[in-house]
């Protein structure tokens, strides 16, 4: 479980901040000029919450590679 957050954390920041840059675009493109400094502050915590179990889904897809070199490195298969 320690090793799964320590990935999902890693890959948190940058899920976050393709989310982040996708919000931006879409906010400053979509959202009328008046309605910006209400909708930037909502789509930055959603895409702090939608990230976080979008960076946990794949974590352990992400150990398959560890998990294969440590047993190959202690001599199983």
């Amino acid at each position: 479980m320690r090793t799964r957050f320590a990935v999902a954390a890693l890959f948190y920041k940058m899920v976050q901040g393709v989310l982040f840059g996708i919000g931006m675009v879409l906010v400053l493109t979509l959202a009328p000029p008046s309605r910006e400094p209400v909708l930037i502050p909502w789509m930055i915590g959603l895409t702090v919450l939608i990230s976080l179990p979008i960076a946990w889904m794949p974590a352990p897809h992400l150990m398959l590679r560890l998990r294969r070199d440590r047993k190959a490195a202690a001599g199983l298969r």
